[in-house]
């Protein structure tokens, strides 16, 4: 342990020496280089301290030199500032052999707020970045995905890498920025020069680990609702569905919640054009399993109601992650319970689906009625489950059927109908008029029932309701229970049933 100390110690003055020398003397650097130009000569010096730093922080993922690097290293501001001016240079340098010492310095120096900041106002260094990424350098891979991990600030929680969380904590780096002003000014710069393209690059090559880093930036450069186009034009799409299926479960979770990102605003057809709308149901809906936040879980249901606008998808969706969005459905958080509602009531729409519900998934027709009945469930839970059992009223005539096999319907739907918002008042009176034109044995039970007869007269009546929508369709209610009334007396040969009475 002596001999290693003795050795860090020579190893770290003579870092120290290069980083504050000016080297504007040549006689300072005679024992590096014999040239006689100053400049070769400060080049020269300018490449063993940044392989010097380089080699120092390497070496920090040794725990067992963390007190001998601590008591000979100094990582102050005054050396920060000299290493990165040093690796900007070689950044921008067309001597590309030492441009991947000053990636790899960097990697290690933006744990630094300020050196994130100062690089990113550096045109000519994020050019650079963007350029080296594209290279597809096997050997400097990793460090590139580190920098620009680090640029945007794209940890959950900081996890960091094992050595780079050893780093920061040798030296007592507070990478932990709470208020970091610039990180969506940081994204934006990369995002504006090209980084989507180099991610792409990248990701054609390198380890899982790497992958992993890869997705991590894409999903912090998707937070950003302005960038996401920029993702979709560079084609950024499809990179990302194959990390959404392929890598480490952090990688492909990060990949996944970038998709995610892409469907929340952006028509599903331009950000997932052909066969990529298919496959990106499997890894968004993957979001939805209970160990996933409920903000993830929304936000993928949400993209999942958008995917489910266009022309086929909401069989495919229905098919293939329905019990997904159930489990979804009876999750006890409100805001879960409501999204996902409006999901079915999207998939429904779809008048293939609306069937299969019903013949397959007739038992959460009483769910749908017994949480809209509820006390406390809130008002736009209350709009989804209304819409949806309007429309499914509208596709089958089972589902009319159905829905008389609970007690419960009878008071659900007097609920609807004297609800003071006029959407739910419309959509209970739309779900009446379904009920009354469905079958005999339907329309008879609508009949006599008093609470919704004489609701929905009051419904018809011009001089008491201003939404004429709602005036129309109770008129036609009570003119479809009329003929039922009329048939009835047609067969039976008398018209003093309860029936008549009622309307």
């Amino acid at each position: 342990m002596i001999l290693v100390r003795f050795i860090l110690d020579r190893f770290s003055r003579e870092l120290c020496h290069l980083a504050t020398n000016n080297s504007e003397d040549p006689d300072d650097s005679k024992d590096l280089d014999n040239s006689e130009e100053p400049h070769d000569s400060q080049n020269q010096k300018d490449s063993i301290r940044i392989r010097t730093f380089v080699g120092i922080c390497k070496i920090t993922k040794f725990e067992v030199l963390k007190r001998e690097l601590q008591a000979v290293f100094t990582f102050d501001e005054e050396q920060i500032s000299t290493w990165r001016k040093v690796c900007r240079q070689f950044l921008i340098s067309p001597q590309r052999d030492m441009r991947k010492w000053a990636v790899e310095g960097l990697s290690y120096l933006t744990f630094v707020l300020k050196v994130k900041n100062e690089l990113i106002k550096d045109q000519l260094a994020v050019k650079a970045i963007i350029e080296f990424a594209k290279i597809e350098n096997q050997s400097i891979l990793y460090q590139v995905n580190i920098l620009l991990v680090n640029l945007c600030i794209a940890y959950d929680n900081y996890d960091l890498p094992p050595e780079r969380e050893m780093f920061v904590n040798c030296f007592n780096i507070d990478h932990i920025q709470a208020e970091d002003d610039y990180v969506q000014e940081r994204r934006r710069v990369l995002a504006e020069a090209g980084v989507t393209s180099a991610l792409v690059s990248l990701a054609k090559t390198g380890s899982e680990n790497s992958k992993e880093l890869i997705a991590r930036v894409f999903n912090a450069i998707c937070s950003e609702q302005d960038l996401r186009k920029i993702v979709i034009q560079e084609g950024g799409t499809e990179t990302l569905l194959s990390l959404a299926l392929n890598g480490t479960n952090s990688g492909m979770i990060y990949a996944t919640r970038a998709l995610t990102y892409l469907a929340l605003t952006t028509s599903p057809e331009v950000a997932f054009p052909g066969q990529i709308i298919m496959e990106v149901v499997q890894p968004i809906s993957n979001l939805l399993n209970p160990e996933h936040s409920v903000n993830e879980r929304c936000d993928a249901l949400t993209a999942l109601c958008n995917l489910a606008s266009v022309n086929d998808m909401q069989e495919h969706i229905f098919k293939t992650e329905y019990e997904k969005i159930e489990l979804c459905m009876r999750d006890d958080n409100n805001l879960l319970k409501q999204t996902s509602i409006q999901l079915i009531n999207n998939l429904v729409l779809s008048h293939k689906v609306a069937i299969q519900f019903v013949e397959q998934r007739s038992d959460q027709l009483f769910d749908l009625m017994n949480r809209s009945v509820k006390d406390g469930t809130d008002h736009h839970t209350k709009k989804a489950i209304a819409g949806t059992l309007a429309t499914l009223t509208a596709a089958s005539k089972k589902t009319c059927e159905k829905l008389l096999g609970w007690d419960i319907w009878s008071t659900f739907l007097p609920i609807l109908l004297n609800d003071p918002d006029d959407n739910l008042q419309h959509k209970g009176t739309e779900i009446a008029l379904n009920m009354m034109n469905s079958t005999k044995d339907v329309a008879a039970k609508l009949i006599e029932t008093d609470t919704i007869m004489k609701r929905v007269r009051e419904l018809s009546d011009n001089n008491t309701v201003q939404n004429k929508k709602i005036n129309k369709l109770a008129s036609r209610v009570l003119e479809a229970a009329a003929k039922w009334s009329k048939l009835k007396r047609n067969i039976e040969g008398s018209g003093s049933s309860q029936s008549i009475n009622n309307i």
